[in-house]
């Protein structure tokens, strides 16, 4: 869905930027790892049952129609 001028993005579970903060910054610092005990605090999260607004425009260009091909191939 579209929010604002220039963001679009959907509704996730609140706990969902929470599990995933020990991992944001792995992809970018190539000397970080990720501990044990960092991946057992973020599967002790529980869902929360409340939404959140959240932008991923990137992934909302393409709708999933889109996708069809590589589906076709696996």
């Amino acid at each position: 869905m579209r929010f604002g001028e220039d963001n679009s993005g959907g509704l996730i579970d609140a706990a969902i930027p929470k599990a995933v903060l020990p991992y944001t910054d792995l992809p970018f610092e190539l000397q970080a790892r990720l501990t044990a005990d960092q991946t057992e605090a973020t599967r002790r999260i529980p869902w929360s049952g409340d939404l959140v607004l959240v932008s991923f425009r990137n992934t909302v260009n393409h709708g999933p129609l889109c996708y069809v091909p590589q589906v076709v191939g696996i």
